[in-house]
């Protein structure tokens, strides 16, 4: 068996990965944090003042050149993903970059092409394949507990962005050259386990439409527009012959939730706003067969579907990484990749107002023109 081995490790980025990244890699026993970067100095100095990090960088450029990393863990606006990632896995380090990948799926693929010529092992943050409600749906899904699968209902509905002097002008969530928007914010997740729980997606039809373009900045007042999407509807067809539905809502003045709604032959199932997990089987009432939470997903610092995935995923990639053993499924760039292909055919879907048929296996590579 393979020793195990510390690794270092370097986190771009202060938001989402302070929450849960950081977290989870001071749970692990072979992962020492050695240096945390971002676009703002103080945020990486408080950040790692917060987490016992040795090294504060504001520029991630400054942070490669210091020092010899194994694993570059990426959680930064996706525009910057690109670069970032090609510049740390030619530093020789692994990446685990955040979902989605990147802006496209030429970027996306130009990044697996890096990571092969580099001898270096490019990953992805499919957090969602690490809950246990999810994880429970894909295995009730493929045991045939509610038969021949139909169709999937995802309706996630938020207020984050409803109020129009809610945020501040260089909010990159709001600007589509950033990355922002449903689209690129929620979707990619939705889309993973639509592929995980059914079948690759062979068409979609998309709508993407920005409800509040007309913005004040909340601390200045200056008006601003935003430009990223906060309205995305989706339909796919599935290759197993199921049909699914995507609807992605951020300006709500109420905070609906998340709800998953599962259609088979022979039974339902649905995940509500409140993360309870409920079967029916041949038209009997539902049953909360909710999952429990794994010890790792209790930590303090998993207050989230989110931030619970990340709690069970980096441990399991950097024991992976360190004893040199094969990489777990759920954090396989190439789903990263197919992914992103059905992004970019829901964006020409909105551009062109028609149905974008994908194929299956090669025909995809030439399915977006």
């Amino acid at each position: 068996m393979t020793k195990a081995v510390d690794m270092k490790i370097g986190v771009i980025g202060t938001g989402f990965a302070r929450k849960a990244h950081l977290p989870a890699l001071r749970t692990v026993k072979n992962a020492d944090v050695v240096a945390v970067a971002s676009a703002r100095l103080e945020n990486a100095q408080l950040t790692a003042a917060e987490f016992g990090i040795p090294h504060a960088y504001g520029d991630w450029r400054t942070m490669l050149e210091a020092h010899d990393l194994d694993l570059v863990c990426v959680s930064t606006p996706v525009s910057t993903h690109f670069s970032i990632v090609n510049a740390a896995l030619a530093a020789g380090a692994h990446v685990l970059c955040d979902t989605p990948a990147a802006m496209d799926a030429v970027q996306a693929r130009t990044m697996s092409d890096h990571a092969r010529s580099a001898s270096r092992q490019l990953l992805i943050n499919h957090e969602l394949r690490y809950d246990p409600n999810r994880l429970k749906i894909r295995q009730l899904i493929l045991s045939g507990a509610i038969g021949t699968l139909r169709h999937i209902r995802i309706q996630n509905v938020t207020s984050g962005w409803s109020d129009p002097a809610g945020r501040s002008s260089d909010d990159w969530w709001s600007f589509s050259d950033k990355g922002g928007g449903r689209l690129l914010a929620n979707a990619p997740h939705q889309i993973d386990l639509l592929r995980w729980w059914g079948s690759e997606v062979t068409a979609v039809s998309g709508r993407l439409h920005t409800v509040v373009r007309d913005r004040r900045d909340r601390n200045s007042g200056q008006a601003w527009t935003a430009t990223a999407d906060d309205f995305c509807e989706i339909a796919l067809d599935l290759h197993n012959g199921a049909t699914a539905s995507i609807s992605l809502f951020s300006v709500s003045h109420n905070e609906l939730g998340n709800h998953v709604q599962i259609f088979g032959s022979a039974g339902t199932l649905i995940l509500d706003e409140h993360e309870r997990l409920r079967l029916s089987q041949d038209g009997q009432d539902f049953a909360d067969i909710t999952a429990p939470l794994a010890d790792v997903h209790r930590h303090d610092a998993a207050s989230s579907i989110w931030s619970r995935g990340v709690m069970a995923l980096l441990p399991d990639v950097v024991a992976h990484l360190a004893a040199g053993r094969p990489l777990p499924e759920g954090v396989a760039f190439q789903s990263a990749i197919e992914n992103q292909v059905v992004l970019d055919a829901v964006r020409q879907s909105s551009d062109d107002r028609r149905w974008i048929e994908l194929g299956t296996g090669t025909e995809r590579e030439d399915s977006i023109s």
